[in-house]
């Protein structure tokens, strides 16, 4: 019996120290390279290079990104805003595009550090803007 005491505490103690050691679950993660409709996305959003998302009153509970472009602006990264709501923060990387518009909300900071275009009409933006 007093084996399976000595056997038992380290497996006893490794789950107690996942345990502690484990955060939070990880936000998910969203790929986004069409139009979505009036939707709630839960998590981050992001656009892989050459994509456009399209946010038509869609709300996205965390950060959006639209990742960088190629330099030839054939097919350039995008993301629009439309009567949309971010959450978080807007990260357009370099070479990009961004559009707000139609009363958009950006709860948090827009960055657009060497984007191609960040153009917010007639929508507001909580955080900072950062424009390189």
């Amino acid at each position: 019996m007093r084996r399976l005491r000595v056997i038992g505490l380290p497996a006893t103690l490794a789950v107690c120290a996942g345990l502690l050691t484990a955060g939070p679950a990880a936000a998910k993660s969203f790929e986004c390279r069409t139009a979505l409709g009036a939707v709630t996305i839960t998590g981050n959003l992001f656009v892989p290079p050459g994509a456009l998302c399209e946010l038509n009153g869609t709300h996205l509970t965390g950060n959006a990104t639209a990742k960088a472009g190629p330099q030839e602006p054939s097919e350039p990264t995008g993301l629009s805003a439309s009567g949309a709501t971010i959450d978080g923060n807007v990260k357009v990387q370099e070479n990009a595009q961004f559009l707000a518009s139609a009363a958009a909300t950006i709860g948090g900071s827009l960055d657009c550090t060497h984007c191609e275009v960040a153009d917010v009409q007639a929508s507001t933006v909580k955080g900072s803007v950062k424009e390189q």
